[in-house]
């Protein structure tokens, strides 16, 4: 579905700054969701649809990252094909998924008396040019992010009760994500 055939559907107006995809690769649903908080906080939207889909799985896809040896061999075993952060991890599997979020602006949400589930506190996303495909180990781009949107939401890491990691079970990225935390 292309976005603009959404926003017909929804009857939606208004400035439409990104009209077509952009991809951050695994970030950028959160990316997108993240610029769409800065419009509403800005004033340029009271409410903004937000997220992402993918859908990688193709004999081409599957092909390159069992080349490049990114995913599991264990498809055929669920309970052990993705361990991330466990020593018997084994890669990743690669699968499809979509999320949108409709944000608001909190007092255009109240006015039309809106049930609130959640609130952006602080965001922050960094960009990681170490390498094409690798990830710095001391996983510095990582760490500052989230110190960025720690801030912006004043609180401390004590202050944090879940953290839903990427989590991809990739050696790499096990070691990235853990040393960020």
């Amino acid at each position: 579905v292309h976005v603009g055939d959404g926003r017909h559907s929804l009857g939606a107006i208004g400035s439409s700054p990104t009209p077509s995809a952009r991809s951050g690769g695994c970030t950028s649903g959160m990316d997108a969701v993240g610029y769409a908080r800065d419009l509403i906080r800005e004033g340029s939207a009271d409410m903004m649809v937000a997220g992402a889909t993918d859908a990688p799985i193709s004999p081409i896809t599957v092909a390159c990252f069992d080349a490049i040896k990114a995913t599991t061999p264990r498809n055929d075993d669920p309970e052990h094909a993705l361990r991330p952060f466990d020593n018997s991890r084994n890669e990743f599997v690669l699968g499809e998924g979509s999320a949108i979020f409709v944000l608001e602006e909190l007092e255009h949400a109240r006015k039309r008396g809106a049930h609130l589930l959640a609130e952006i506190a602080g965001f922050a996303s960094r960009c990681n040019a170490f390498h094409m495909t690798g990830l710095r180990p001391d996983g510095r781009e990582m760490a500052e992010a989230i110190r960025v949107a720690l801030h912006e939401a004043h609180m401390l890491p004590e202050d944090i009760d879940y953290v839903n990691a990427h989590g991809s079970g990739t050696k790499q990225n096990d070691r990235h994500e853990t040393a960020a935390f």
